[in-house]
């Protein structure tokens, strides 16, 4: 069998891919678009390439739904394996959250939270620090 009726019959009645015809013929993508588009002719290589499209299973897929935490309703496109739950608010929020961690001010002791970026904070204010920075300097300075 020829290339040519082989890349027909790939692509015509075992509806596979641009991608998966080139991997097996080892040409690109491109050049596989380019064969079929003078094989079949133009026209007729735009039905096939609909149908086909057609008949795979898509990997986005559109929605309406509730926002389990705030109730509100929410539209958008997802992956079919990772379905969202959340409006992007609610997501922002809870995202948020989970960056979010506790420290205890050195000065004072007081518990507060802060975004994790890298840094952990040691004083809640500049105020903070510079009562610590004199303690210090006027420990240092007695001995």
């Amino acid at each position: 069998m020829t290339d040519k009726i082989r890349l027909q019959e790939m692509f015509c009645n075992e509806k596979k891919t641009l991608e998966e015809i080139g991997e097996n013929l080892e040409i690109t993508r491109e050049r596989v678009r380019q064969l079929l588009n003078r094989l079949l002719g133009k026209q007729e290589y735009q039905r096939q390439l609909l149908e086909n499209r057609l008949s795979r299973p898509h990997k986005m897929i559109s929605f309406i739904r509730d926002c389990k935490i705030c109730g509100k309703e929410f539209k958008g496109r997802e992956l079919i394996d990772n379905p969202r739950l959340m409006c992007k608010h609610c997501l922002r929020e809870y995202k948020r959250k989970l960056r979010t961690k506790i420290y205890i001010c050195q000065n004072c002791g007081v518990e507060k939270e802060y975004l994790d970026y890298n840094r952990k904070p040691v004083f809640c204010s500049k105020k903070c620090q510079g009562q610590w920075l004199y303690k210090l300097k006027a420990s240092k300075s007695i001995q």
